[in-house]
């Protein structure tokens, strides 16, 4: 990934077994950047897919916020927490996926994973950048 004034790349979780619940990996601190780019690296398993959802935290990682997605209709503003549900094409199959996330709010952000459906047995590895866009 290329951005200017990016940070180099933060591994967040290494390329491990996925599980039934989230775990979080590790998590990444940055100053003064609205931007993070993650790139996920998924080799299907057993399971249908997998899901990432992300949290920031502006007090030194004490409590986290989920990230939000939104939707309008009728003047009404629905959020909901965000997630990130990601297939492969198929068993076996290394596929590298990338997320940008932009603006960030908070100074710490924590990204978890987990496996759905099926028996987990597919890994995942992320990486992340932070920076100015």
């Amino acid at each position: 990934m290329f951005l200017p004034n990016k940070s180099i790349p933060h591994i967040i979780r290494a390329v491990a077994v996925t599980t039934s619940s989230y775990v979080a990996g590790t998590v990444v601190g940055f100053d003064e950047a609205n931007m993070i780019g993650l790139e996920v690296t998924y080799t299907k398993g057993d399971e249908t897919s997998i899901e990432i959802k992300v949290e920031s935290s502006i007090d030194a990682g004490t409590t986290y916020a989920q990230q939000v997605t939104q939707s309008t209709s009728g003047g009404t503003t629905t959020l909901a927490p965000a997630i990130y549900t990601m297939t492969a094409a198929s068993a076996a199959t290394v596929q590298v996926f990338t997320i940008i996330i932009t603006p960030i709010k908070g100074d710490i952000i924590k990204v978890s994973t987990k496996a759905t459906g099926g028996t987990p047995t597919g890994t995942v590895g992320i990486k992340a950048i932070t920076g100015w866009v």
